[in-house]
């Protein structure tokens, strides 16, 4: 998949809520062209509300989302699990959130582009955060454009993401 420069993004809580907002459904675009998400699977019986999303918005931002899912700290280390309590933290250890509500709309728009499957087990709750879930789908690692490794590591996989 091609990627250009300014999707890139850093995960950080604006540009997450940016999105988040920018693709959730609004009475104006509840249509055809929904996609409901929730990143609990039916089987760990909780009760989360579904997301309705805009697809064509979402789809113009799923190369920021991979990317910024790509900075979570599971992802780096290639973890096969990862639970709810993971999602706090980048690749370099640094909190990119402390807010709940924050890290669920990274996993609401991460399961609504695919990106993130749903979290199976049902101990898997918002109140038990410690459990191990969710195989992780093929996100590759990514580095925020903000990091200062950030130059070297973009000439090492320039092609790859650029398609060239």
């Amino acid at each position: 998949m091609k990627y250009k420069r300014e999707e890139m993004l850093d995960l950080n809580e604006e540009n997450v809520k940016k999105i988040f907002s920018y693709c959730v459904a609004t009475p104006q675009t509840l249509t055809d062209n929904i996609r409901q998400s929730s990143f609990f699977s039916q089987s760990c019986n909780v009760k989360m509300p579904k997301m309705n999303f805009d697809k064509i918005r979402l789809k113009k931002m799923r190369n920021s989302i991979n990317y910024m899912l790509g900075q979570l700290k599971p992802v780096h280390s290639h973890s096969l699990l990862m639970s709810l309590q993971e999602g706090y933290r980048k690749y370099d250890n640094t909190l990119w959130t402390e807010n709940k509500i924050t890290l669920f709309s990274l996993y609401f728009l991460g399961t609504a582009t695919i990106q993130l499957p749903h979290f199976e087990h049902s101990i898997n709750t918002p109140q038990n955060f410690d459990s191990p879930i969710n195989r992780q789908s093929e996100l590759k690692p990514t580095l925020s454009p903000n990091d200062p490794n950030f130059p070297a590591w973009w000439e090492e996989h320039k092609v790859e993401w650029e398609g060239h």
